[in-house]
C-alpha cells in the first residue's frame, strides 16, 4: 500500500531537480518535461545493461547511512552485511533477477559475479550484487528490457490481482509508481553514412558549427582507432576527414584503457587530471576531445593548434607542479622587521616568473606584513597564467570569497589557528570556488588535525610560531607523519642551494621562499634547478621502502647526485663544489682521513650538502658528541652510517656479486614470473586466512583470524625465501647450496627446493637441534640433502651459522649460502624480507575481500623472517598494532633480545642486538622452540622495536605449550612451538579487546616437527613406553 505525498511548491520544476541533485547526488538522475507535468528522480541502481551480447543486472537491497569516517563506515558496512532482514530481502531480489535473466539467457550462462558487496555513495551505502548472462541469439536489447521490467520487489508480486486490490483500497489513483529510465544506443553498429545527416540535423536545430564524430563505436574522438568526422562551418560548408591520434603524437591505446568507469572512479580520475598526473590514456582522450571542441567553437583554426593550447594548460594545471618553487611578495615580517618596504609587486613577480617560479605567493596582511589585496590584484593582472597564492590569516568563508574575487588561484589555511571543523568547512568552500588550498602545519598536532581531511597540498613551516626561530629539521621530521598522498611544500628558512637540496631529499615536492627571494633574488635560479626537472619514479629494492615512503613522492633527482668524500681541508672542499659536487663528505669514523670540527664550522656557507660519515649502528652510540653538536647547530646536513658487511675480506666479493644479482632480479619481470609460478604450483600459495570461530567465541573478545602459513609445502614460511634465493643462485650459475637450520624448517625447505630445482644441498644443524627436531632431519635426508651436525659451542643455531660461513669462505665460487632469516651481512636482510613480504601482501588482500582491517597482528620472533614478512604490508599503517613475541624460555634461561636486555654487537656479519655479556661474549640461550633459540635478532626488527612501531613481548615454554593445546582443541590446528609463542599472547590480548576488533595471528609453521617434544609434554610416561617398545621391536 502507498500514500501520496503532496507539497505546494512555487519553485520552477527544474530548480527542484537541481535541488535533488544537490541533496542526493546519485550516479543516475533524470528529468523529463512533458509540458503539463514533469517527472524527475535519482537512483544508484542499474536496472539492466546490455553490451557485447551480455546482459548485466545490479540488484540493490539493504541501506545504511554513511559514517563520519572510514572506521565508522567499516562498522556500519559490517552491520549491514550481518542484518538478517536485509540479507533476506537482498536474496529475494537476486533470485528474482536470476528468474528474469533466465527468460533471455543462453542456458547455464547466468552468473552471480558478486554477492552482497557494500558500495559507498555520497550519503548512504547499499548492499549490491551483480548478475550477468549471455543473451540468446536473435534477441535484442528491447527483448532483454521486456523480460526484466520492472524488476525488484515490484515484480515479486502477482501483478494483476495485486493492482486490483490496491485500486479498491487506495483513495487516490496511482500515477508514476515504478519503472526505469534509460536509452537504447548503437554500440558497435554505427554506420558512418549517418554522420552527414547528423550534422545537417544539428544545423537545422540552430547550431552554427557542427563536428559529428564516430570512432570505433564511441560517441567521441577515439584514441584506440581513427575517428570519422564530418565538420560543417557557419557557412554550411561540409568537410569530411579522419582524426588519427598518431598524427598528434599520441599512441593508439587498447580499447580496455578507456573502458567504462563508475562515478566514483570518474571523480578520482578528474582529480588526477586536475592535479596533472592522470593516466596517459585518460589524459590523451580528454586533451584531444577538448582540442576538437575548441576548434569547432572557432577558437582555433585547426585541431592541432587547439591541442597545443590545451597541452600547455594541462601541464600548468596544478597549483604546484610536481616539483617547483613558490616565491613570495613580502615587504615586512614580525620576526625580521623590514625586508624591502619599496618592493614593487609586479616587477618582483615578473622577475620571479622569469627565474622559473612555479607559483607566486602574495602576502596581503596589512598590519604585520605591510601587504594588501591590491598587490594580489596587480600581480594576477600582470601574470594571468601564473598560479597566485594568497597568504593571510584567513578565518571565514568571506575571506575565501574575497580571495577568489581578487583573482587568487589558491589560499593558505593555517592549521594552528583553525580547529578541525573550521579547516574542513573552509577547505570545502574553497573547493566549490575552484581554489586550491595550501594547508600549513607547524606541529605534530597540526598534522593530526589534518589527517582525516587529507589535504592535497600540505605546507610544513620551519618557523616556531612562539619564538619565531627557524629549525630546518622540524619539516623533515613532520614530513614523515604525512601518511596520505599529498604535494608537500617546505616553508620558511630556505636561503641557499644546499638547504634546498636538504628539503628535496627530505621528500618535499616544492619550496616556499620568502625573505631570501626578496633579498637575494639572484639565488632563485640555482635553487630552482633542484626542482626544475620533472622527477621520475624511484625504484625501491624492497617492500619496506615501498610501504614507508608515499608512492606519490617517490622521485629521483634530475641527474645523479655527486658526492666527494674524505674531505680534510677547505681548499679541497671548494674545488669539489666548483667542479659540480652536490655533497661533500667528512669522515668522523676511525680513519687516517678523519675530519676535525673546526673545518666544518669554516665551511658553514659552502653551497653543498655536508655529510658526516660515522660507523654503522642500530642506535646513536657511534655518533660522537662532536658530530651531535654539529648536527644540532645545523653545521652538517646529513649523517651517513657506513658499514653493513661485517665479514672477512674474502667474502666481500661474493656479497657484492649477490647484491648486484638481487638488484637486477628485482627489476626482471621474468624472474618474478618464475618465482610466482613456483610459489603457486610448488609452495601452494596463497595460504589460507582462517576465521577462528571457536576461539573467538570461547575467548569472547576480538574476532580472531589465523594466517595458515603452516599449510605451505614443507610446513612453514621458510620456503618463500628459500625459493627466491634458489632461483637467484641458479641465475648466478651456482650449483651448490649451503644453509643453516635450527628448527629444521629452513633446512627442510632448502632441501625440498634444491630437489625441485636440481641443486646440490648441504645443511648445517646444531647437534642438539638434530636430536630435538629428528622428523625434519629425516625429511631433509629424504630430499637427498647432506645434513651435517655441528658439535662446537652450544650446538645450536648460532654454531650452525658459524660452520656454514666457514664452508662459504672456501667454496663461494660455486656455492650460494642460503641464510634463512632477516639477518647476516647486506644484502641478506633486505633480500629475505622481500621474499617473505608475500605473506603480508596476501593477508592484506584476504582481509580486504571481507572489507576488514586488522587492529592487532601478532607473530613470533626468532631471527625475524616470519614477522617481518607478515608485518611488511602494514608497517606504514599506524592504526594496526604490531606485536612480536620472543622466547621467554624457562626462568633465567631464555632467548629474549628486545625484552631481555640485549646489547649491540657484531655477530655473523651484521650489527644488531645480541644476548651477550659486558665483554661481548654471547650468552647461552634457551627455548622449547628450536627456531627461537638464537641470541640475535634481525637489525630491521631491532630498529622497528627501538622506534616503537613493533611492540615486543615474551612467552615462556609452558605458556607456549598451553597455546598448542588451546588451538589444537578449539580449531583443529597443530601450531609449531615457535608459532605457539605468538598464539599465547594472542589468547591473552584477544580477551582484552572488543568484538569489533580484528586480531590476526601468524601460524608460521605446523607442529608435526615437534612430535618428540609435544608427545613428551602431553604424556611423558606413555611416550617413553612407546619408544622402548619401538626400540625392542627394531632390535629384534
Amino acid at each position: 500500500m502507498s500514500r501520496r505525498l503532496k507539497v505546494q511548491n512555487k519553485r520552477p520544476a527544474f530548480e527542484n531537480y537541481r535541488q535533488l541533485r544537490r541533496l542526493n547526488p546519485a550516479p543516475y538522475l533524470f528529468y523529463f518535461d512533458f509540458g503539463t507535468f514533469q517527472l524527475m528522480g535519482s537512483s544508484p541502481e542499474v536496472h539492466v545493461k546490455v553490451k557485447d551480447k551480455k546482459a548485466i543486472m545490479h540488484p540493490i537491497a539493504g541501506t545504511r547511512r554513511r559514517g563520519h569516517n572510514a572506521q565508522e563506515d567499516r562498522h556500519l558496512a559490517k552491520e549491514l552485511q550481518n542484518d538478517a532482514k536485509e540479507r533476506a530481502e537482498h536474496l529475494m531480489l537476486v533470485d528474482l533477477a536470476r528468474n528474469d535473466l533466465g527468460k533471455i539467457a543462453v542456458p547455464d550462462t547466468i552468473q552471480v559475479e558478486s554477492f552482497m558487496q557494500v558500495e559507498y555513495f555520497a550519503t548512504v551505502m547499499h548492499m549490491v550484487s551483480r548478475l550477468q548472462a549471455i543473451v540468446r541469439d536473435g534477441l535484442s536489447s528491447a527483448d532483454v528490457l521486456r523480460a526484466t521490467f520492472p524488476s525488484g520487489t515490484v515484480s515479486g508480486a502477482p501483478k494483476i490481482r495485486s493492482m486490483e486490490i490496491i485500486d479498491q483500497l487506495e483513495e487516490e489513483q496511482r500515477e508514476f509508481y515504478a519503472g526505469v529510465t534509460g536509452y537504447f544506443d548503437a554500440h558497435g553498429v554505427f554506420d558512418k553514412k549517418l554522420l552527414i545527416p547528423m550534422a545537417q540535423a544539428s544545423q537545422k536545430l540552430g547550431v552554427q558549427r557542427v563536428l559529428a564524430v564516430h570512432g570505433g563505436g564511441m560517441d567521441e574522438i577515439s584514441i584506440s582507432t581513427p575517428t570519422e568526422v564530418v565538420y560543417i562551418d557557419e557557412h554550411a560548408k561540409f568537410t569530411q576527414f579522419t582524426i588519427d591520434p598518431r598524427e598528434y603524437e599520441m599512441p593508439l591505446y587498447p580499447i580496455e584503457a578507456i573502458q567504462e568507469t563508475d562515478p566514483k572512479q570518474n571523480v578520482l580520475y578528474a582529480r588526477k587530471f586536475i592535479q596533472g598526473n592522470a593516466p596517459d590514456a585518460l589524459r590523451d582522450i580528454v586533451l584531444l576531445n577538448t582540442a576538437a571542441a575548441l576548434f569547432v567553437a572557432g577558437k582555433y583554426d585547426t585541431i592541432k593548434e587547439g591541442l597545443s593550447y590545451v597541452k600547455s594548460c594541462y601541464e600548468n594545471a596544478p597549483f604546484i607542479p610536481q616539483g617547483g618553487i613558490i616565491c613570495e611578495i613580502k615587504r615586512h615580517s614580525p620576526s625580521r622587521g623590514t625586508i624591502k618596504e619599496d618592493l614593487h609587486p609586479v616587477q618582483q613577480a615578473n622577475y620571479y616568473h622569469t627565474q622559473g617560479a612555479a607559483a607566486i605567493s602574495v602576502l596581503t596582511e596589512p598590519h604585520y606584513f605591510h601587504g594588501s589585496l591590491d598587490d594580489l590584484v596587480q600581480v594576477k593582472k600582470a601574470l594571468p597564467h601564473c598560479a597566485i597564492l594568497r597568504k593571510d590569516f584567513l578565518l571565514t568563508k568571506e575571506d575565501i570569497d574575497i580571495s577568489w574575487r581578487a583573482g587568487a588561484d589558491a589560499v593558505l589555511l593555517i592549521a594552528s589557528i583553525l580547529n578541525k571543523d573550521e579547516l574542513s568547512t573552509l577547505s570545502q568552500y574553497a573547493d566549490t570556488l575552484g581554489l586550491a588550498v595550501l594547508t600549513e602545519a607547524h606541529t605534530l598536532e597540526d598534522i593530526k588535525k589534518c589527517r582525516d581531511l587529507q589535504p592535497t597540498y600540505m605546507g610544513i613551516n620551519a618557523r616556531n610560531l612562539h619564538n619565531f626561530k627557524i629549525d630546518l629539521l622540524t619539516p623533515l621530521a613532520l614530513r614523515k607523519q604525512i601518511d596520505w598522498q599529498a604535494i608537500t611544500v617546505f616553508e620558511s628558512g630556505i636561503t641557499s642551494y644546499s638547504e634546498a637540496l636538504l628539503a628535496y631529499h627530505g621528500n618535499f615536492d616544492a619550496l616556499l621562499i620568502g625573505e631570501a627571494a626578496v633579498k637575494h633574488p639572484q639565488r632563485i635560479a640555482r635553487i630552482h634547478t633542484v626542482f626544475s626537472t620533472k622527477r621520475k619514479k624511484r625504484v625501491f629494492w624492497n617492500s619496506i621502502a615501498q610501504s614507508i615512503i608515499p608512492q606519490q613522492n617517490n622521485h629521483t633527482t634530475p641527474r645523479p647526485l655527486i658526492k666527494v668524500c674524505g674531505i680534510t681541508n677547505e681548499q679541497d672542499a671548494w674545488v669539489s663544489v666548483e667542479a659540480g659536487a652536490d655533497l661533500i663528505g667528512f669522515v668522523f669514523a676511525p680513519s687516517k682521513r678523519r675530519a676535525n670540527e673546526t673545518l666544518l664550522y669554516n665551511l658553514k656557507e659552502i653551497p653543498a650538502l655536508k655529510v658526516a660519515i660515522v660507523d654503522s649502528c642500530v642506535n646513536d652510540n657511534s655518533i660522537s658528541p662532536q658530530v651531535d653538536a654539529l648536527w644540532k647547530e645545523n653545521i652538517i646536513d646529513a649523517i651517513q652510517f657506513h658499514g653493513g658487511k661485517y665479514v672477512p675480506e674474502v667474502l666481500q666479493a661474493p656479497l657484492i656479486e649477490l647484491e648486484e644479482a638481487f638488484t637486477q632480479a628485482l627489476q626482471d619481470a621474468t624472474f618474478w614470473q618464475e618465482f610466482h609460478y613456483h610459489a603457486d604450483t610448488f609452495i601452494g600459495r596463497p595460504t589460507p586466512l582462517l576465521f577462528a570461530q571457536q576461539s573467538t567465541e570461547v575467548l569472547g573478545g576480538a574476532k580472531i583470524y589465523i594466517k595458515l602459513e603452516g599449510l605451505a609445502n614443507t610446513g612453514a614460511h621458510k620456503i618463500n625465501n628459500v625459493l627466491g634465493q634458489c632461483l637467484l643462485a641458479k641465475r648466478m650459475g651456482k650449483k651448490r647450496i649451503i644453509a643453516e637450520t635450527g628448527a629444521g624448517q629452513h633446512g627442510a625447505a632448502t632441501a625440498a627446493c634444491c630437489a625441485k630445482l636440481g641443486l646440490e644441498c648441504h645443511i648445517y644443524m646444531g647437534a642438539i637441534d638434530v636430536q630435538r627436531q629428528r622428523p625434519n632431519v629425516h625429511y631433509m635426508q629424504l630430499y637427498n640433502a647432506h645434513v651435517i651436525p655441528v658439535y662446537s659451542g652450544t650446538q645450536t643455531l648460532k654454531d650452525a651459522i658459524n660452520e656454514a660461513l666457514r664452508d662459504w669462505t672456501d667454496s663461494f665460487s660455486s656455492t650460494h649460502y642460503l641464510i634463512g632469516s632477516v639477518l647476516g651481512p647486506v644484502p641478506y636482510p633486505d633480500m629475505v624480507r622481500e621474499f617473505q613480504s608475500i605473506i603480508g601482501k596476501e593477508t592484506k588482500q584476504q582481509l580486504e575481500k571481507t572489507n576488514e582491517h586488522p587492529d592487532v597482528m601478532i607473530a613470533s620472533v626468532g631471527g625475524g623472517s616470519n614477522a617481518i614478512g607478515f608485518f611488511s604490508a602494514f608497517l606504514n599503517d599506524t592504526s594496526t598494532r604490531l606485536i612480536g613475541v620472543e622466547a621467554g624460555g624457562d626462568g633465567n634461561y631464555h632467548a629474549s633480545r628486545i625484552t631481555g636486555g640485549a646489547h649491540i654487537g657484531i655477530v655473523h656479519g651484521y650489527k644488531s642486538l645480541f644476548l651477550m655479556n659486558q665483554d661481548g661474549q654471547l650468552l647461552p640461550t634457551h627455548s622449547i622452540a628450536a627456531g627461537l633459540d638464537y641470541p640475535g635478532i634481525g637489525p630491521q626488527l631491532a630498529a622497528l622495536g627501538k622506534e616503537g612501531r613493533i611492540e615486543f613481548m615474551r612467552t615462556q615454554d609452558h605458556e607456549a605449550w598451553e597455546a598448542v593445546l588451546f588451538f589444537a582443541q578449539h580449531e583443529g590446528l597443530l601450531f609449531a612451538l615457535e608459532s605457539a609463542h605468538a598464539g599465547y599472547q594472542a589468547i591473552r590480548i584477544a580477551k582484552e579487546l572488543s568484538s569489533q576488533n580484528i586480531l590476526v595471528i601468524h601460524m608460521s609453521g605446523r607442529g608435526e616437527k615437534d612430535m618428540f617434544i609435544s608427545a613428551a609434554m602431553h604424556d611423558r610416561s606413555a611416550w617413553v613406553a612407546f619408544l622402548k617398545e619401538e626400540l625392542d621391536r627394531l632390535s629384534t
